[in-house]
C-alpha cells in the first residue's frame, strides 16, 4: 500500500471524515489555534497554520507552556473555533464545550480517559496506530488537496522528534511505514546514515551513525525548548527579546521562501543559516551544548529499583537540570548495558513537579505509567487545581508535570512509589503493558 492509498483508505473512515468536514467548515471563521513546543508540536504548526492559509482560515497561533491547554491560555473571546495539535487528547477538554465555538485536538497520545463533548481525533489511541501529530495533520492536509516536498519534510521532523522513526537504526513504525517509504526514495540524502556528522540526541543506542534529518530534529528540539522551556534569553543580550518555540517555527517556516531543493541539501547548515535566524539559532544552539555536557553527569546518581516485567529500572530524584528529559534517553542506554530498561526521573525545579520517563523499549508503556500517575495526582488536589497536573505520552518518552507552586515533592515521590510498587505486584498489561 503506497501513502496515497493510506489516505484514501482514511477518507473512508468517519472519524477522519468530520475531520476533514471540521476544517472545511473553519472558512469564514477565526480560529484560535494552540500547539505544542516541542519538535513535533513545532512541525505540525508549521503544517497546521498553511493548511489554514491554504484554505483561506483566519487564525492566530499560540504555544502555551503548559501540556494541557488552559482556559488561561486563551487571550480573549474573540474567536469562532479552536484547533489545537499535539497537546493531548484530554478529558477535561470538555470543559471548553460551546456549541458555538467548535474546539477540535488533533493528537497522538495515550490518554486515560476521552472527552465526550469536543471532537478529538487520535489514531494512536487504536492498536498498532502509533504515530505523530504532524503525521496525523499531514493525512488530513494531503486528504484536503494541500501537501508538497516541504509539508513533507515537517511530518518527518516531527515524527523524527518523537521517535516515531529513526533511519539511524532502521526503526520505522508500521503505521507511517507507506509514507516513510515514499519520502526516503525521494529524499535519500536526508534520511542516509551518516559517520562525518555529530551525533544527536537520537543516538542513544549507538553513536556510530545519524542523519541529516536527526540532525534538524536535533537542532529544533534545542531552539525550541523542547517543550521543558529550555530558554537562553538571559545568556545573551541578542537572545532577550524571543520566545524559542515561535522563533523555531518562523524558522522552520521559513524554508519555503528560501526556495531549498531538499534533495540537493548536503548539510544542516543549509536548513539553519535562513535570513534573520541563523545567528541566534546558532546562539541557542551553542549554549544548548554546554548545558548538554553538564547535565549528563548528573544522571549517573541514579539508584536502579527492583526489576519490573523483565525490566531494568532505574530512578533519578533530586533538583531538575536543563535538559534532563533528553539527557535521560542517552543515559538509558549506558546504564541498561544491553537489557531492557527504563529510566525514571523525579525532579522539583522552581516548586514545580516534574516526572520524565525514557525507556529503551520492553513491556512497560512509559505514556500509560505517567498518564496514571497524573491521575493519582490530580485526586490529592481540589477540581480547580486538577488542570494544572497532566501526564502521559509514548511508550518510550513520557512525561508528568504538577504546575502547582509548592505541590509538596515527597508526597509526589510516595504516591510514584506506591504506584510503582503496585504495579509491579499486579502488573495489568492493558493498563501498563505496551
Amino acid at each position: 500500500m503506497n501513502y496515497d492509498e493510506f489516505i484514501e483508505r482514511l477518507k473512508a473512515n468517519k472519524d477522519f471524515g468530520n475531520v476533514m468536514q471540521f476544517f472545511r467548515d473553519l472558512k469564514g471563521k477565526k480560529v484560535y489555534y494552540f500547539s505544542h513546543d516541542d519538535p513535533d508540536g513545532i512541525s505540525s504548526a508549521a503544517l497546521t497554520s498553511e493548511l489554514f492559509e491554504y484554505l483561506g482560515i483566519e487564525y492566530k497561533i499560540f504555544f502555551p507552556s503548559n501540556f494541557a491547554l488552559r482556559k488561561s491560555d486563551i487571550p480573549d473571546n474573540d474567536y469562532d473555533a479552536i484547533v489545537i495539535t499535539d497537546k493531548g487528547t484530554l478529558k477535561e477538554y470538555d470543559d471548553f464545550y460551546d456549541p458555538q465555538k467548535p474546539f477540535l485536538t488533533i493528537d497522538h497520545h495515550f490518554t486515560p480517559a476521552v472527552p465526550e463533548k469536543i471532537s478529538y481525533y487520535n489514531p494512536s489511541l487504536k492498536p498498532n496506530s502509533y504515530c505523530s501529530a504532524s503525521f496525523v495533520v499531514h493525512n488530513i492536509a494531503a486528504a484536503l488537496g494541500y501537501r508538497d516536498d516541504l509539508t513533507d519534510l515537517y511530518a518527518m521532523v516531527g515524527m523524527k522528534g518523537d521517535w516515531v522513526i529513526d533511519p539511524a537504526i532502521d526503526m520505522v513504525a508500521p503505521y507511517v511505514l507507506s509514507f516513510y517509504n515514499e519520502f526516503a526514495s525521494k529524499f535519500p540524502n536526508l534520511i542516509e546514515k551518516r559517520n562525518d556528522l555529530e551525533p544527536t540526541m537520537f543516538e542513544a543506542s549507538q553513536k556510530s551513525v545519524t542523519t541529516l534529518l536527526s540532525r534538524y530534529a536535533h537542532d529544533l528540539h534545542a531552539i525550541s525548548g523542547g517543550a521543558f522551556q529550555f530558554f537562553y534569553n538571559e545568556k545573551d543580550n541578542r537572545l532577550k527579546d524571543i520566545f524559542q518555540p515561535e522563533f523555531s517555527y518562523r524558522m522552520l517556516k521559513a524554508i519555503r521562501k528560501q526556495n531549498i531543493a531538499l534533495a540537493a541539501i548536503k548539510s544542516e547548515e543549509e536548513l539553519l543559516d535562513i535570513e534573520e535566524f541563523s545567528e541566534k539559532a546558532h546562539l541557542i544552539l551553542k549554549f544548548f551544548e554546554e548545558d548538554w555536557e553538564k547535565g549528563i553527569d548528573l544522571l549517573s546518581t541514579n539508584i536502579e529499583l527492583k526489576k519490573m516485567e523483565e525490566t531494568r529500572v532505574f530512578l533519578y530524584m533530586g533538583k531538575e537540570m536543563n535538559l534532563m528529559p533528553m539527557l535521560g534517553s542517552v543515559a538509558l542506554f549506558d546504564f541498561a548495558n544491553g537489557e531492557d530498561a527504563i529510566f525514571i526521573m523525579a525532579a522539583k525545579k522552581n516548586d514545580i513537579v516534574h516526572f520524565s520517563v525514557r525507556s529503551t523499549g520492553g513491556n512497560l508503556h512509559s505514556g500509560k505509567i505517567m498518564g496514571d500517575l497524573a491521575e493519582l495526582l490530580k485526586a490529592t488536589v481540589s477540581d480547580e487545581q486538577k488542570a494544572l497536573i497532566s501526564g502521559g505520552g509514548h511508550p518510550k518518552a513520557a512525561e508528568c508535570n504538577v504546575m502547582i507552586k509548592n505541590y509538596p515533592y515527597d508526597e509526589a515521590l510516595s504516591i510514584f512509589l506506591k504506584q510503582f510498587h503496585d504495579i509491579k505486584n499486579n502488573f495489568d498489561k492493558e493498563k501498563y503493558g505496551v
